[in-house]
């Protein structure tokens, strides 16, 4: 272990009367690293499955960790830190000062490796591409399902920093336009399967947090030109689809909770419980090859999910972004209108 965590360690068992020698010595259970690793996963309600997926290594790793066999390597005290720390940051209880020094420590060293790099590169545990055939018996993409199956597998928060509406806040009448290119039944089943997902959406959105942010120059660019896939939609469906946003932020307010930038947002992308982050691509269309376009990417660990967090929190920070309810409804309807 670095020294920042070992004195850490050292003065919680001087504490408890029982001083060490060395790092070693904490291998153990009682008052030892081991024992103080099981405490606050046991208090955030993690388990070794549960922590090891977000770390991207396997169980037994874990359970080695907290039953005392090894040491965590340096970068996996970093990635384990973090990953402490965004779950008790989500946790209603508080940590005892003893765990909550474990995690500081685990935290300070994370500090410690990235400050003299004058940049960083961050490189996911792991990134998957999807990319798409366009033909009638191929709809919707794997990339629509992988997110939905995302969505009903991680619990928690969800932050977005999003070109349009989710697909799941929009009128069936919209969805059904997919009709021009695809076998009707195989629609009309993503309809049910939209309805579906918002009614879970509805009960994440009861338990946590969701907040969307939305970029206003994009859209007004859609208001004004009423375009999806290609087809101008009437007035009416634009309306339908805004009075739905209002609609939930109005019923789900203060857990769900809509913010408006004054500029272009940087990327498309949602975060799913700071374990995955979905990026879509903004021009899907331009990136093509053989037949094959490609949608966006799914990204996992801690490190490319903490960079996209800091990003999003930075832009919902900004004192410009429209975020009071009153003035996010007062808007979309000044832009329905004009």
């Amino acid at each position: 272990m670095q020294r920042s965590l070992q004195r850490v360690l050292q003065r919680m068992n001087r504490t408890a009367g029982r001083a060490h020698a060395g790092v070693e010595r904490h291998v153990g259970r009682d008052g030892s690293f081991a024992d103080l690793l099981e405490r606050v996963m046991l208090r955030l309600g993690l388990w070794d499955a549960t922590l090891a997926r977000r770390l991207g290594i396997a169980r037994s790793e874990v359970f080695r960790w907290r039953t005392g066999r090894v040491l965590p390597s340096a970068r996996n005290r970093l990635r384990l830190g973090e990953a402490l720390h965004a779950a008790a940051s989500v946790s209603p209880e508080d940590l005892p000062h003893e765990e909550r020094g474990l995690i500081e420590a685990l935290m300070a060293e994370s500090d410690n490796g990235l400050r003299d790099s004058p940049d960083r590169v961050e490189l996911p545990d792991r990134c998957a591409v999807y990319a798409y055939q366009y033909a009638p018996r191929s709809f919707p993409s794997q990339w629509s399902r992988r997110a939905d199956d995302l969505e009903r597998q991680i619990q928690g928060r969800i932050e977005g920093m999003l070109i349009g509406f989710p697909t799941f806040m929009r009128p069936a009448s919209v969805t059904r336009l997919y009709t021009r290119w695809y076998d009707t039944d195989l629609v009309e089943q993503y309809v049910l399967d939209l309805a579906a997902r918002l009614q879970r959406w509805r009960q994440r959105v009861s338990e946590y947090e969701v907040r969307y942010v939305f970029s206003k120059p994009m859209l007004i660019e859609y208001f004004r030109f009423r375009r999806f896939q290609g087809v101008e939609l009437p007035g009416s469906q634009v309306r339908e689809q805004v009075g739905l946003v209002i609609d939930l932020v109005e019923e789900c307010y203060p857990n769900f909770q809509v913010g408006l930038d004054e500029d272009v947002l940087p990327f498309d992308a949602t975060i799913l419980g700071h374990e995955v982050v979905l990026h879509t691509l903004n021009r899907p269309s331009a990136v093509n090859a053989a037949g094959w376009t490609i949608f966006g990417m799914e990204m996992t660990g801690l490190s490319v999910v903490k960079t996209f967090s800091q990003a999003f929190d930075r832009t919902w920070g900004k004192r410009t972004l429209t975020r009071d309810p009153t003035a996010v409804r007062a808007w979309l309807l000044d832009q329905l209108d004009s």
